[in-house]
């Protein structure tokens, strides 16, 4: 049997892992290998001495993203730069490599967080579709990862206004059960 797949756009806060994990499929993350990367260099985030590494080990990657900026802007920083410098798909090609082993086993996959066009391409060039989420509360970020989709012709559009159960409902409505 082989898996589907499935990624969710596209801007910060929106309600992306909690989509993700609403399909009950295994999850993956372009910024996977973005977020290895710099745990590997596990550079000063902040004035007063704290490596990467302890804020991630305190806060996990979400808090330390929102609570100290430069963990952010690392990442940022180092997903935007080696696109741009190495290969546009630079962490397209490790995400959906494991993505189409996985499937290949039968395994469902869905990818939390698709912010590129190429990225959106990727999932569609495997079968799968690609889903947006909206949640118009949310401030928009000026940075390429926050509107390089806009223009983007998704599969499907959630608004993301309600309740998590109502968000949780809408994906399952689209993508299943998870099985």
């Amino acid at each position: 049997m082989h898996g589907r797949i499935v990624g969710f756009g596209c801007r910060a806060q929106v309600g992306k892992d909690t989509a993700t994990n609403a399909t009950g499929f295994t999850r993956m993350a372009f910024a996977d290998n973005v977020r290895a990367l710099a745990s590997r260099i596990d550079p000063y985030v902040n004035d007063f001495g704290l490596r990467l590494s302890d804020a991630v080990e305190r806060l996990g990657w979400e808090g330390a993203k929102l609570e100290i900026d430069e963990v952010r802007r690392l990442l940022q920083e180092l997903g935007g730069g080696s696109r741009e410098m190495i290969d546009t798909s630079i962490w397209v090609y490790p995400t959906m490599t494991r993505a189409t082993e996985l499937m290949l086993d039968g395994y469902n996959v869905a990818i939390s967080d698709v912010r590129y066009p190429n990225e959106a391409d990727a999932i569609r060039s495997a079968g799968g579709i690609v889903i947006r989420i909206d949640r118009p509360d949310v401030p928009r970020l000026d940075h390429p990862t926050e509107n390089a989709l806009d223009d983007y012709d998704f599969d499907h559009v959630i608004d993301n206004s309600g309740t998590v159960e109502e968000l949780r409902a809408a994906v399952r409505a689209i993508v299943g059960s998870g099985s």
